[in-house]
Protein backbone atom coordinates (compact mmCIF):
# COMPACT_ATOMS: atom_id res chain seq x y z
CA UNK A 1 0.00 0.00 0.00
CA UNK A 2 1.44 3.30 -1.04
CA UNK A 3 0.58 6.94 -0.71
CA UNK A 4 2.56 9.46 -2.74
CA UNK A 5 0.10 12.30 -3.04
CA UNK A 6 -2.57 12.79 -0.37
CA UNK A 7 -1.75 12.29 3.33
CA UNK A 8 -5.42 11.67 4.08
CA UNK A 9 -5.31 8.34 2.26
CA UNK A 10 -2.22 7.06 4.08
CA UNK A 11 -2.47 3.41 5.13
CA UNK A 12 -2.79 2.70 8.84
CA UNK A 13 -0.37 -0.22 8.80
CA UNK A 14 1.63 -2.72 6.79
CA UNK A 15 2.36 -6.35 7.58
CA UNK A 16 5.53 -8.20 6.56
CA UNK A 17 5.49 -11.70 7.99
CA UNK A 18 5.20 -11.27 11.75
CA UNK A 19 6.17 -7.60 11.63
CA UNK A 20 3.58 -4.85 11.47
CA UNK A 21 4.38 -1.21 10.78
CA UNK A 22 2.20 1.57 12.13
CA UNK A 23 1.86 4.07 9.27
CA UNK A 24 -0.79 6.22 10.92
CA UNK A 25 1.78 8.98 11.35
CA UNK A 26 1.26 9.71 7.65
CA UNK A 27 -2.50 10.13 8.05
CA UNK A 28 -4.10 13.56 7.66
CA UNK A 29 -2.98 15.75 10.55
CA UNK A 30 -0.17 13.39 11.46
CA UNK A 31 3.41 14.64 11.97
CA UNK A 32 4.76 13.22 8.70
CA UNK A 33 1.78 14.43 6.69
CA UNK A 34 2.54 17.97 7.91
CA UNK A 35 6.29 17.65 7.57
CA UNK A 36 7.52 20.33 5.15
CA UNK A 37 10.09 18.11 3.45
CA UNK A 38 9.83 14.66 1.88
CA UNK A 39 8.95 11.84 4.29
CA UNK A 40 8.79 8.27 2.98
CA UNK A 41 8.63 4.77 4.45
CA UNK A 42 10.28 2.19 2.19
CA UNK A 43 9.99 -1.57 2.51
CA UNK A 44 11.99 -4.36 0.90
CA UNK A 45 12.59 -4.15 -2.85
CA UNK A 46 12.18 -0.36 -2.67
CA UNK A 47 8.44 -0.68 -2.08
CA UNK A 48 7.10 2.76 -1.08
CA UNK A 49 4.72 2.04 1.79
CA UNK A 50 3.77 5.60 2.68
CA UNK A 51 4.80 9.09 1.66
CA UNK A 52 3.65 12.62 2.28
CA UNK A 53 2.74 15.07 -0.47
CA UNK A 54 6.20 16.67 -0.50
CA UNK A 55 7.75 13.31 -1.36
CA UNK A 56 6.00 12.65 -4.66
CA UNK A 57 9.03 13.40 -6.86
CA UNK A 58 11.46 11.52 -4.65
CA UNK A 59 9.08 8.54 -4.41
CA UNK A 60 9.00 8.21 -8.18
CA UNK A 61 12.79 8.24 -8.30
CA UNK A 62 13.06 5.57 -5.59
CA UNK A 63 10.60 3.31 -7.40
CA UNK A 64 12.08 3.86 -10.85
CA UNK A 65 15.83 4.41 -10.79
CA UNK A 66 17.45 5.51 -7.54
CA UNK A 67 21.09 6.53 -7.64
CA UNK A 68 23.68 4.15 -6.24
CA UNK A 69 24.13 6.47 -3.29
CA UNK A 70 20.42 6.48 -2.48
CA UNK A 71 20.09 2.73 -2.99
CA UNK A 72 23.01 2.13 -0.61
CA UNK A 73 21.53 4.44 2.03
CA UNK A 74 18.18 2.61 1.90
CA UNK A 75 19.87 -0.80 2.14
CA UNK A 76 21.93 0.44 5.08
CA UNK A 77 18.79 1.52 6.94
CA UNK A 78 17.05 -1.78 6.16
CA UNK A 79 20.01 -3.54 7.77
CA UNK A 80 19.53 -1.54 10.96
CA UNK A 81 21.93 1.41 10.57
CA UNK A 82 21.26 5.08 9.85
CA UNK A 83 22.61 6.82 6.76
CA UNK A 84 22.79 10.33 5.37
CA UNK A 85 23.10 11.90 1.94
CA UNK A 86 24.23 15.52 1.91
CA UNK A 87 23.12 16.50 -0.63
CA UNK A 88 21.10 14.42 -3.08
CA UNK A 89 20.54 16.20 -6.40
CA UNK A 90 17.28 15.39 -8.11
CA UNK A 91 17.57 14.98 -11.88
CA UNK A 92 16.35 17.88 -13.99
CA UNK A 93 14.18 17.50 -17.07
CA UNK A 94 16.33 20.17 -18.71
CA UNK A 95 20.01 19.21 -18.74
CA UNK A 96 20.90 22.83 -19.51
CA UNK A 97 19.55 24.10 -16.20
CA UNK A 98 22.34 25.22 -13.92
CA UNK A 99 20.38 24.76 -10.69
CA UNK A 100 18.88 21.43 -9.73
CA UNK A 101 16.74 20.66 -6.71
CA UNK A 102 18.90 19.54 -3.80
CA UNK A 103 17.88 17.62 -0.68
CA UNK A 104 19.64 16.69 2.52
CA UNK A 105 18.41 13.17 3.36
CA UNK A 106 18.48 11.20 6.58
CA UNK A 107 17.59 7.50 6.19
CA UNK A 108 16.69 5.65 9.40
CA UNK A 109 15.75 2.07 10.31
CA UNK A 110 11.97 1.83 10.87
CA UNK A 111 9.99 -0.86 12.60
CA UNK A 112 12.86 -3.11 13.77
CA UNK A 113 14.42 -3.10 10.35
CA UNK A 114 11.23 -3.95 8.49
CA UNK A 115 11.45 -0.68 6.58
CA UNK A 116 13.46 2.50 6.13
CA UNK A 117 12.27 6.00 6.95
CA UNK A 118 13.57 8.72 4.59
CA UNK A 119 13.36 12.31 5.83
CA UNK A 120 14.46 15.12 3.54
CA UNK A 121 15.12 18.83 3.80
CA UNK A 122 15.06 20.97 0.68
CA UNK A 123 18.31 22.97 0.58
CA UNK A 124 17.96 24.24 -2.98
CA UNK A 125 17.43 27.86 -1.97
CA UNK A 126 20.29 27.72 0.55
CA UNK A 127 22.65 26.46 -2.14
CA UNK A 128 21.50 29.11 -4.63
CA UNK A 129 22.07 31.88 -2.09
CA UNK A 130 25.48 30.49 -1.14
CA UNK A 131 26.46 30.21 -4.81
CA UNK A 132 25.29 33.77 -5.48
CA UNK A 133 27.38 35.00 -2.54
CA UNK A 134 30.47 33.16 -3.79
CA UNK A 135 29.90 34.47 -7.34
CA UNK A 136 29.54 38.01 -6.03
CA UNK A 137 32.72 37.71 -3.97
CA UNK A 138 34.68 36.27 -6.89
CA UNK A 139 33.38 38.99 -9.20
CA UNK A 140 34.43 41.65 -6.71
CA UNK A 141 37.92 40.13 -6.41
CA UNK A 142 38.29 39.93 -10.20
CA UNK A 143 37.32 43.56 -10.69
CA UNK A 144 39.58 44.73 -7.89
CA UNK A 145 42.44 42.64 -9.28
CA UNK A 146 42.26 44.60 -12.53
CA UNK A 147 42.93 47.89 -10.76
CA UNK A 148 46.68 48.14 -11.25
CA UNK A 149 47.49 51.40 -9.46
CA UNK A 150 44.66 51.41 -6.92
CA UNK A 151 44.19 49.19 -3.92
CA UNK A 152 40.93 48.20 -2.32
CA UNK A 153 40.53 47.36 1.33
CA UNK A 154 38.07 46.54 4.09
CA UNK A 155 38.47 47.18 7.81
CA UNK A 156 36.73 45.72 10.85
CA UNK A 157 35.23 47.62 13.76
CA UNK A 158 38.71 47.98 15.32
CA UNK A 159 40.08 49.64 12.20
CA UNK A 160 42.21 46.65 11.19
CA UNK A 161 42.46 45.52 7.58
CA UNK A 162 40.45 42.33 6.99
CA UNK A 163 40.66 42.45 3.19
CA UNK A 164 43.25 43.85 0.79
CA UNK A 165 43.04 43.57 -2.99
CA UNK A 166 45.21 40.74 -4.36
CA UNK A 167 47.93 43.10 -5.64
CA UNK A 168 48.42 44.57 -2.16
CA UNK A 169 49.18 48.24 -1.64
CA UNK A 170 51.76 50.73 -0.41
CA UNK A 171 54.52 48.35 -1.45
CA UNK A 172 53.14 45.54 0.73
CA UNK A 173 51.65 42.25 -0.35
CA UNK A 174 48.02 41.71 0.60
CA UNK A 175 49.12 39.44 3.47
CA UNK A 176 51.58 42.08 4.60
CA UNK A 177 48.78 44.54 5.34
CA UNK A 178 46.13 42.17 6.70
CA UNK A 179 45.34 42.65 10.41
CA UNK A 180 47.35 45.88 10.64
CA UNK A 181 45.59 48.95 11.94
CA UNK A 182 44.91 51.33 9.08
CA UNK A 183 45.87 54.25 11.33
CA UNK A 184 49.46 52.94 11.43
CA UNK A 185 49.78 53.69 7.72
CA UNK A 186 48.31 57.20 7.79
CA UNK A 187 50.66 60.15 8.27
CA UNK A 188 48.24 62.94 7.50
CA UNK A 189 44.50 63.09 6.92
CA UNK A 190 41.18 62.11 8.55
CA UNK A 191 41.96 58.43 9.19
CA UNK A 192 38.72 57.57 11.02
CA UNK A 193 36.55 59.36 8.48
CA UNK A 194 37.93 57.03 5.79
CA UNK A 195 39.00 53.75 7.40
CA UNK A 196 36.16 53.71 9.95
CA UNK A 197 33.64 55.49 7.77
CA UNK A 198 30.20 55.86 9.32
CA UNK A 199 28.89 57.33 6.06
CA UNK A 200 30.02 57.26 2.44
CA UNK A 201 32.92 59.58 1.64
CA UNK A 202 34.61 60.38 -1.68
CA UNK A 203 37.95 61.78 -2.82
CA UNK A 204 39.46 62.33 0.64
CA UNK A 205 43.13 63.36 0.51
CA UNK A 206 45.53 61.30 2.65
CA UNK A 207 49.25 60.80 2.97
CA UNK A 208 50.22 57.20 3.68
CA UNK A 209 53.45 55.44 4.60
CA UNK A 210 54.93 53.27 1.85
CA UNK A 211 56.82 50.09 2.70
CA UNK A 212 60.08 51.74 1.57
CA UNK A 213 59.60 54.62 4.02
CA UNK A 214 58.44 57.20 1.49
CA UNK A 215 55.15 59.03 1.74
CA UNK A 216 52.45 58.49 -0.87
CA UNK A 217 49.65 60.95 -1.58
CA UNK A 218 46.33 59.19 -2.25
CA UNK A 219 42.69 60.06 -2.59
CA UNK A 220 40.36 57.67 -0.84
CA UNK A 221 36.69 56.79 -1.12
CA UNK A 222 34.91 54.60 1.42
CA UNK A 223 31.54 53.33 2.54
CA UNK A 224 30.43 51.80 5.86
CA UNK A 225 29.93 48.05 6.25
CA UNK A 226 26.71 47.15 8.04
CA UNK A 227 25.03 43.81 8.66
CA UNK A 228 21.43 42.92 7.81
CA UNK A 229 20.26 44.63 11.02
CA UNK A 230 22.08 47.84 10.19
CA UNK A 231 24.81 47.35 12.80
CA UNK A 232 28.10 48.96 11.77
CA UNK A 233 31.04 46.57 11.43
CA UNK A 234 33.73 48.61 9.68
CA UNK A 235 34.33 50.14 6.28
CA UNK A 236 35.44 49.26 2.77
CA UNK A 237 36.91 51.46 0.13
CA UNK A 238 39.64 52.18 -2.37
CA UNK A 239 42.77 54.34 -2.37
CA UNK A 240 44.03 55.85 -5.61
CA UNK A 241 47.59 57.10 -5.99
CA UNK A 242 47.28 60.85 -6.44
CA UNK A 243 50.94 61.34 -7.39
CA UNK A 244 50.85 59.42 -10.68
CA UNK A 245 53.19 56.51 -9.93
CA UNK A 246 53.93 56.67 -6.24
CA UNK A 247 56.29 59.68 -6.29
CA UNK A 248 57.74 60.27 -2.87
CA UNK A 249 56.29 63.10 -0.81
CA UNK A 250 58.84 62.82 1.99
CA UNK A 251 60.05 59.96 4.13
CA UNK A 252 58.64 58.16 7.16
CA UNK A 253 58.99 54.76 8.87
CA UNK A 254 56.92 51.97 7.25
CA UNK A 255 53.52 50.97 8.60
CA UNK A 256 53.55 49.46 12.07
Amino acid sequence: MTNTSSPSSAPSGWVDGNRRLDLSLFALGGPFANYTGPAIVIGPNRLVLAANAAAEELSQIIKAAPSDELRTAIDTALSGRAAQINPLFLPSADDRKRHRRALDLTVLPWGDGAAALVLGRDITLDRHLRRALVDSHERYKDIVGLLSRDFAWETDADGRFVFISPRGGLGYSADGLLHRRAAECVVDGPVDRVFQAAEAVNEIALRLRHADGSLVAVVASATPVRDIDGVWHGARGICRDAAGSGDAAGDAPPCG
